[in-house]
């Protein structure tokens, strides 16, 4: 038997694994998770409802997407002609657009001679026009969206975008077939058919010059949408692409070429009676180069997302589920009678608990411990033991939800003074922030927007002579304000009344109306007619005292000559009288009299 003497002893441990997992881990998985799709309908990489789900259950990324949503769409638009009518150089713009039509098609060498009365009289049919056009613009942005303004439209367009990386718009045209109404579709049931596998021929309207446009062929492979019952995972109803010149029926997702081709089918049988034809759906998509679907650009720390959601689960979890008590009693030497230990929790329950009892004495005994004997002597004693230092004090994992808010702001490309999460910054370095985001995320993104409305919609509703730009942020801070209005008058670029109305932001109140004269021609051009006007009212003054001097000298028998010029040194007038003249404090000579 082998000796056991110089064995070392061996400490064994026993590792038990957790079964199941979290419910972070759950969520993640049923975000990333192939889902169910619908034969001839392409399935989303995400599921859109789980998306938009998590963003409203998520403690930090609604804030960078509103903060997106509020510095891009919500400040309205304005209407820019392609180039300003009323100007001094609209005769030469017209003249040169003329010029270009004539010579499209032609030989480069043949410059074409257009006479002048030519010229004005396009260029009061091209005024005439930008004015039709403009109160066209105005009248269906102002009742395109029957449920909200068009700023609303746009505010949650953008916050579906952003959220499920898809934003649709549902387009109606009218009787003449231009667009007349934008409905918001929904992103997260709507969902992307096959392109055709054939093109399409469409009429696209192209710029030939600044005031006219033409339309060429261009085949383009379409698509067709549809909106399916989540729950059932079954189509609801069809919809076209934008600008599809076919008719597609809205129940079976045919296409037609043609109104008559649609209705031959429904008297065939092919389709139903009630059917019509489907609308369009305007796409918004942030592109993804796996899918034709977009794909949120915060899909990257979408475990960011859902760690900061776990986080505030755990630290409120705590309030409920906290095991260490803040104070424990240590008895030695004896112990506590019988039934004292249910009296103290009810004493300490209802007798010192709140601010009427916050004076009240606790009072505990013991007896000591008893032997055969009787006593053993011993005193028994007590010590209240506080464990604060044993409980939680603080939020647990902040610095884990720190670095998941800088995600998210990298994500978006966004300072987090936009969330109101950054306190150390100062007004410079605010203000540089703000610029920052302005220039590199929120003013590209209104570009795309009003490219898309310029070359996409504008053209549908005959709109040639106007473009759609999106306004910026307006400053709002009086000081910034004053050193603007200052730099403005000085150089003159704004008139008197200009700048009184850009002033009623400073002031915080409205400005009544002047028809004063500097209300309507530059500051600094006014201040130097005042100057002028001064300066030859003192000449004038100036001359008539040196007269009335003079008058009353000859009046007393003495000739004097009057110097209407102004004395080079004293700048005043002088009297030219006898040699032996004296001259006076005030600059005037009077001569001495015989």
């Amino acid at each position: 038997m082998a000796s056991t003497k110089n064995k070392t002893p061996v400490a064994k441990a026993k590792v038990t694994e957790v079964s199941g997992s979290t419910d972070a881990t759950e969520k993640l998985h049923e975000i990333l998770q192939k889902q169910k799709g619908i034969d001839g309908i392409l399935t989303p990489p995400y599921d859109p409802t789980k998306l938009a789900g998590l963003s409203e259950g998520s403690s930090i990324l609604p804030q960078y997407i509103e903060a997106v949503t509020t510095n891009v769409d919500s400040f309205g638009h304005a209407y820019l002609p392609i180039f300003d009518l009323s100007g001094k150089e609209a005769t030469q713009r017209i003249k040169d657009a003329m010029e270009i039509e004539a010579v499209e098609g032609s030989a480069p060498d043949v410059i074409p001679e257009i006479a002048d009365n030519v010229v004005d009289g396009k260029l009061r049919q091209v005024r005439l026009r930008a004015k039709v056009e403009l109160n066209l613009l105005r009248r269906f942005f102002g009742s395109c969206c029957p449920d909200y303004s068009f700023v609303e439209l746009r505010m949650r367009m953008r916050q579906d975008q952003l959220t499920t990386g898809n934003a649709y718009w549902e387009v109606l045209r009218d009787a003449q077939g231009r667009p007349s109404r934008f409905l918001l579709a929904s992103s997260v049931s709507t969902r992307l058919g096959p392109r055709d596998k054939y093109p399409t021929q469409v009429q696209e309207w192209t710029p030939v010059s600044d005031i006219r446009w033409v339309q060429v062929p261009q085949d383009r492979y379409f698509r067709r949408f549809v909106e399916v019952n989540p729950v059932s995972n079954t189509v609801v109803v069809w919809f076209k692409e934008y600008q599809d010149p076919r008719v597609v029926s809205r129940m079976t997702g045919r296409a037609y070429p043609d109104q008559a081709a649609f209705e031959a089918a429904k008297k065939a049988g092919e389709l139903k009676q009630e059917d019509k034809p489907a609308t369009e759906i305007l796409h918004f998509v942030i592109p993804s180069l796996t899918t034709p679907y977009g794909v949120p650009q915060w899909i990257g720390n979408l475990t960011a997302v859902l760690g900061s959601r776990e986080v505030d689960s755990v630290n409120l979890s705590y309030f409920e589920n906290k095991t260490v008590p803040p104070l424990a009693l240590l008895v030695s030497g004896g112990r506590l009678a019988r039934g004292v230990v249910p009296r103290l929790e009810e004493f300490i329950e209802s007798q010192v608990k709140g601010r009427k009892n916050f004076h009240k004495i606790l009072i505990v005994e013991a007896e000591g411990q008893k032997t055969a004997g009787g006593t053993s002597g011993i005193a028994p004693t007590m010590k209240f033991v506080p464990l604060r230092e044993a409980q939680q004090q603080d939020a647990q994992f902040q610095e884990y939800d720190e670095r998941n808010w800088d995600k998210l702001a990298s994500s978006f490309r966004l300072p987090r003074i936009l969330v109101g999460r950054d306190r150390t910054l100062n007004r410079a370095t605010a203000l540089a922030a703000i610029r920052f985001a302005e220039e590199q995320v929120f003013e590209p993104i209104r570009n795309r927007f009003d490219e898309l409305m310029n070359r996409r919609i504008l053209p549908e509703l005959g709109i040639f002579h106007w473009r759609f730009r999106s306004n910026t942020p307006t400053t709002r801070d009086p000081q910034m304000l004053a050193e603007i209005l200052a730099t403005l008058s000085e150089t003159g670029a704004f008139v008197g009344r200009e700048i009184r109305q850009l002033a009623q932001d400073v002031f915080n109140r409205e400005f009544t109306d002047t028809d004063a004269e500097w209300a309507n021609e530059p500051f600094e051009l006014h201040m130097a007619k005042v100057r002028g006007a001064q300066a030859a009212e003192k000449k004038k003054n100036g001359s008539g005292r040196l007269k009335e001097a003079g008058d009353r000298l000859e009046a007393e028998g003495a000739p004097a000559t009057v110097d209407d010029g102004l004395d080079p040194v004293h700048g005043a007038g002088r009297i030219q009288g006898t040699p032996s003249g004296t001259e006076d404090d005030d600059g005037i000579e009077t001569p001495e009299l015989a």
